[in-house]
């Protein structure tokens, strides 16, 4: 678990990372106002006049207009971001951990995965899009199989017998 939570800050992160601000402001008349989600939504306000309030509670996150303005976005297309980490995960299950073991050798997975993490994280850091988040979380997904299951194992063969 400690492994599994040190590998994925965002995974378990990601109900911080879409979740909305409580109150928000709208600029109106040149001036800010308090207003809700709902007016942003179905007035169509543009990402440059709105804003949430930073208050104590309030995490800057995905749901802002300067990420990936998810504020409007149906629950579903939200949702889709964790499910493409889980589909990238089934999706290599049964692929990495034989290749690793009959042709490539787990040190060559275990970098390849660590490898695609880092450019998973940057990817995360830089993208401003909801599709190529998808696409990250997705590559997320798929570096499970060589962080976790290769590399406990490739963990295990340096460790010494009574232990």
């Amino acid at each position: 678990l400690v492994v599994k939570s040190a590998y994925h800050p965002y995974l378990f992160g990601l109900g911080f990372l879409t979740r909305p601000a409580n109150n928000y402001e709208c600029l109106r008349e040149d001036e800010w106002k308090p207003c809700t989600v709902k007016e942003i939504c179905t007035e169509g306000i543009p990402s440059d006049q709105w804003r949430p309030v930073k208050d104590d509670e309030y995490i800057d996150n995905w749901v802002s207009p300067e990420k990936f303005d998810l504020l409007c976005e149906p629950k579903y297309k939200i949702g889709l971001i964790g499910s493409t980490f889980f589909i990238g995960q089934v999706s290599t299950i049964l692929i990495i951990p034989p290749i690793a073991d009959f042709w490539g050798g787990r040190k060559p997975t275990f970098n390849g995965s660590v490898l695609l993490l880092v450019v998973v994280l940057f990817g995360f850091l830089l993208s401003n899009n909801l599709y190529e988040l998808y696409v990250f979380e997705f590559l997320n997904g798929c570096t499970f199989s060589g962080l976790i299951i290769i590399g406990l194992n490739y963990i295990v063969e340096f460790s010494p017998p009574r232990y």
